[in-house]
């Protein structure tokens, strides 16, 4: 399957079936401090992945409307 990875930007090919979670540990990225998207989708940790897929890795960015004074 096709990575692509944010934050630096990078393309793996990973062998699949693998599910998310595996494929998190083998990346050894934290699962809380990323976004996993196959197609369009938001995909569950416990979703296993093709070699057909496209997957996409984004990290989670937090923030929000600081309040005025």
């Amino acid at each position: 399957m096709k990575v692509l990875l944010r934050n630096p930007r990078r393309e793996l090919e990973i062998a699949g079936p693998i599910t998310v979670t595996a494929l998190l540990q083998r990346l050894e990225l934290n699962p809380e401090s990323v976004l996993v998207i196959a197609g369009d989708e938001l995909v569950a940790r416990d979703a296993r992945l093709d070699d057909a897929t496209n997957v996409e890795i984004r990290p989670v960015i937090s923030g929000g409307e600081g309040t005025a004074s």
